[in-house]
């Protein structure tokens, strides 16, 4: 689904989203829409950037992307 050709607007739309720290990748680039009624599923190992994603989404990290 893209961002803004949908007939009712998405509650989160992510495009082209990075982190990196230390000049090293953390995760990117992601994309991906969370629609109303809908859930979404942040999962992987330990270190992989779930809690880092989440800041960053919440405003409280900066994104390279």
């Amino acid at each position: 689904m893209s961002c803004a050709q949908s007939s009712s607007p998405p509650l989160l739309c992510v495009r082209d989203l990075a982190f990196s720290r230390d000049d090293l990748p953390v995760f990117g680039p992601l994309e991906f829409t969370v629609g109303a009624g809908e859930a979404l599923l942040v999962q992987g190992d330990n270190g992989a950037g779930k809690t880092t994603l989440l800041r960053v989404l919440a405003g409280l990290l900066r994104a390279d992307a």
